[in-house]
Formats: C-alpha cells, sequence, structure tokens
C-alpha cells in the first residue's frame, strides 16, 4: 500500500541520516547505504533494472574519474534514493575511493589533517541553491586556512542531481569559488522504488513552477521521458494532465 511503502522509504532515510550524522571518516563503516534491501525488480512490466543499473553505472564512472581518496559529502535526502541505486552498499563506494563520509551540513568542512588523508571532496547532493551556499562556506574555509593551494589544485567535486544549472554554477561563480571546484551532472532522472513505482523526487516543483515561476523541473521531466524512450521506445499514447503538461 501508499501508507506502507512511504513508512518504508522513511525508515530508510532514517536509517542513512544516523548512519552518516557523526560526519565519521573512518572507511570501515561508512553511510549504511543499502542497508535496507532495494525492491526486486524482476517481474515488472518493463525492465527496469536496466535503469536501475543505468544509474548506478553513471555515479560509479563519475566517482572513477576523480583520482585519489575521496571523501563523499552527501546530502541527507539522498539515502532512500541510492538505497535504490548501489543495491549492494557502501562497500561499492569504498572500492571506487571513497575513503570518507561526511553530511553536507552548515560547519567547516575541511580538516587540517585530511589534507594527507584526503585528495578529494566529492560532493553529490540536490540542484539547490542553498546547497551552494553551504559548498561555498566551505571552499571559502579551506582557502582562509590555506588548506587549498591554489586554483590549480582542483580538490572539490560537485555532482549535481538530477542535471547541473546554469543558477547553480552561477551561485559558485557570484561566491568566488567556482575557479575552485568541478561541476558535474548527475542524471539520476528516474528512481525505481517498486516493480510500478518510478519517481523522480523532484519535492519541491510545485512551488518553484507555481510560486516561483522557475520551470527548470518541467526541463527534468523531458529528459526523464527521452530517457524511457531510449530504453523502451516510443510509446504509443501519452497523456497529460494540467498547463505545463503542454
Amino acid at each position: 500500500s501508499k501508507q506502507s511503502r512511504g513508512r518504508m522509504l522513511e525508515s530508510m532515510q532514517a536509517t542513512m541520516n544516523s548512519a552518516i550524522a557523526s560526519g565519521l571518516s573512518v572507511p570501515k563503516s561508512g553511510p549504511n547505504v543499502g542497508a535496507q534491501k532495494a525492491c526486486v525488480l524482476e517481474g515488472a512490466a518493463l525492465e527496469l533494472n536496466l535503469i536501475r543499473e543505468d544509474n548506478r553505472l553513471e555515479l560509479l564512472e563519475l566517482l572513477e574519474g576523480i583520482a585519489g581518496r575521496k571523501c563523499l559529502v552527501l546530502d541527507p535526502q539522498l539515502g532512500g534514493r541510492l538505497n535504490h541505486v548501489l543495491v549492494e552498499g557502501a562497500r561499492v563506494l569504498r572500492e571506487n575511493g571513497v575513503a570518507a563520509f561526511r553530511e553536507l551540513r552548515g560547519e567547516e568542512l575541511v580538516e587540517a589533517g585530511d589534507r594527507e588523508a584526503i585528495d578529494s571532496y566529492v560532493y553529490l547532493c540536490r540542484a539547490h541553491g542553498p546547497h551552494m551556499f553551504t559548498i561555498a562556506r566551505h571552499i571559502k574555509a579551506a582557502l582562509r586556512r590555506q588548506l587549498v593551494a591554489d586554483e590549480e589544485e582542483t580538490r572539490f567535486h560537485v555532482l549535481l542531481l538530477p542535471r547541473k544549472t546554469f543558477l547553480c554554477e552561477q551561485y559558485l561563480k557570484d561566491q568566488g569559488v567556482r575557479k575552485y571546484c568541478s561541476v558535474q551532472s548527475f542524471r539520476l532522472d528516474l528512481v525505481a522504488f517498486d516493480k510500478d513505482v518510478l519517481s523522480m523526487e523532484l519535492e519541491s516543483c510545485w512551488k518553484e513552477l507555481k510560486v516561483d515561476g522557475d520551470p527548470t523541473s518541467l526541463e527534468f521531466v523531458v529528459q526523464a521521458l527521452l530517457k524511457l524512450e531510449n530504453f523502451f521506445g516510443e510509446p504509443r499514447r501519452v497523456r497529460g494532465l494540467g498547463p505545463f503538461a503542454k
């Protein structure tokens, strides 16, 4: 039922948050990604495992493209989603160079001792303005403490989902930190929560569309529909509801 599914997702989110809230840097433990088993997708009307595997491979390729020992700084709202992407759990992250885990919070991130232990800080978060503010604060604090030598030493990498946006990059530029970080998209358009449930998890899209007048989420929807077409072919019938569906 919808209620039981909601309780399951809330439980998964709480597990993830509690696992990383303390900001553990010991790679043996890490966040509890995958502790709650992802649903079995065999027998679905569509081969949803293709979407799950595509999401998984893209994240791992992004991590592999960042050299050295990495600290993964995770948006606390993403725990439930990652449980349905990285079904192996945190082990696969450690195998791809993630040596430490942090939660994306306001306090300073980089410690003096991290300079030898950590080569790169990788932010995995939604493309939201407040997150850019927090990331800018972290980078500025590292610069003040001379924990980053110069702009040639890119130690900060921002992975935005479902897409990087002009506004997010512009905010980092306005704060004077864009040259110290790379910004890439993690195209987590769709998450398969069950055999018959695909979600984009755009929890603020109504406010953005109706209150802020920001149509960015519609672009995300279009990209997700195109992904479905690429995997399963063009649908025979398309239905829309409301003025934004046009």
